[in-house]
């Protein structure tokens, strides 16, 4: 595998390593997140609330983290070599502070709109005024993290422009252990609500750290928001069908939680337990497109059109090492390996089954959702985001349309089947 990466840049394989290690970590650590949640809220109400109340941060956060990384890099980097670093500066400053007033503002109106939302996104919990009290107290706390997860975002994104992985590699374990840490202490005293707050906590903490370290070091920060400049012009008129694209994305997640909250308690929890497990090879993979998307934009401004296309081969070839033998390993050993994660304390037997049947409906979603993020990352660097878009509202459409017919017959495993023929026919499109 050496050998083929060597011919064109190894910084494919000496970043994506680091990347990985940092994801590997973090994984381990959100792992026995899960495995104490399950034992202590097992595949209940409780946690069917939580899953419920994070979904509008969630949906925040991927409309806005990786659209940021998508179309601050690019930009960026046609800029980067003719501006002094008082220009760099003025740059990073003003999208800081712009996304910083926006979201505050934002994270404001969700606070004080709680149940409005909540109703928005799992009807099925009007009927049910305890378990909608308890999911609109989660989603409050949980409102800042739209503010805090957006601006560590971007924060990432102009460490991997820089190509400073390292640090952006290592945050998620750091917020993982200040929630583990909380939950472990709290979770027996106060139950779900300790996970809402330990979110909080992690997400403050974690900007914090990138805040001080990235302005202290690589760049200065100043109190300013000049939105004139011409990076940033070009930045918003990239960014807003980035966002577009990434909120459609996330319409699966909203599609599963809106459908399912009319199912009986433990479905949504089904879907995100064995959603958890697919989510292992699925950041591993993600490392290369984290990887390549700087790369490539800087061949693509270089117009090194020759490694542009021998780094996106050597992408996909290692996307797919990673990903096809996991699919295959997690399908033989699905139910074992539930068990061996989750079946303790509140997490009973019949929930093992159910969640493994449910791992197993997601495993050709795991090969897709890979590759379609090299595809993308390859888009994104071209400028070619309609494309994108086109195939994300293509995608959707079928999501929906799957959804609604599968759900009636195999429940909440008919969500999972959907999402994973909805991405199988989107990579079919790139």
């Amino acid at each position: 595998m050496l050998k083929f990466i060597s011919g064109n840049d190894t910084r494919l394989i000496r970043f994506s390593t680091i990347v990985i290690l940092g994801i590997i970590l973090d994984f381990i650590l959100r792992l026995i997140i899960q495995i104490v949640l399950a034992a202590n809220f097992g595949a209940g109400i409780q946690m069917d609330a939580y899953l419920v109340a994070v979904v509008i941060p969630v949906l925040f956060l991927a409309a806005l983290v990786n659209p940021l990384n998508q179309s601050f890099i690019p930009v960026f980097s046609e800029y980067r070599e003719a501006s002094d670093i008082e220009d760099t500066g003025t740059i990073v400053s003003s999208l800081f502070n712009f996304i910083f007033l926006i979201l505050f503002l934002v994270s404001l109106l969700a606070l004080f709109n709680s149940k409005g939302l909540i109703f928005f996104i799992a009807p099925g919990y009007r009927n049910n005024p305890s378990l909608l009290l308890l999911t609109s107290q989660i989603f409050q706390i949980l409102c800042l993290v739209i503010l805090l997860g957006s601006l560590s975002g971007f924060l990432i994104a102009v460490f991997r422009y820089y190509q400073r992985f390292f640090v952006p590699s290592f945050i998620p374990s750091i917020r993982s252990l200040i929630i583990l840490g909380i939950v472990l202490i709290f979770s027996k005293r106060v139950g779900i609500i300790s996970l809402a707050w330990a979110g909080l906590v992690a997400w403050l903490i974690a900007l914090l750290i990138m805040f001080f370290i990235l302005f202290n070091n690589r760049i200065p920060y100043r109190v300013v928001l000049n939105l004139n400049h011409p990076a940033i012009k070009k930045m918003s008129r990239v960014l807003f069908p980035l966002i577009l694209i990434a909120v459609i994305s996330q319409c699966y997640i909203f599609v599963d939680r809106y459908l399912a909250s009319r199912l009986p308690a433990g479905s949504i929890s089904y879907l995100s337990y064995a959603f958890s497990i697919v989510q292992f090879p699925l950041v591993i993979s993600s490392s290369v497109t984290t990887v390549i998307l700087p790369l490539l934009s800087q061949y693509k401004a270089k117009r090194k059109t020759k490694e542009f296309r021998l780094l996106l081969k050597q992408a996909i070839m290692l996307t797919t090492l990673l990903v096809v033998p996991a699919a295959i390993a997690i399908g033989l050993v699905r139910i074992p390996l539930v068990r061996l994660l989750y079946e303790r304390g509140s997490f009973t037997s019949q929930a093992t089954t159910s969640t493994a049947l449910t791992l197993a409906c997601y495993l050709p979603y795991l090969v897709t959702f890979a590759l379609s993020g090299v595809f993308a990352a390859a888009l994104y660097a071209l400028g070619k985001i309609q494309i994108s878009l086109k195939i994300g509202l293509i995608g959707i459409g079928i999501k929906i349309i799957l959804s609604l017919i599968l759900i009636k017959y195999l429940t909440y495993c008919g969500l999972a089947i959907a999402s994973s023929i909805a991405f199988t026919l989107n990579l079919l499109f790139f």
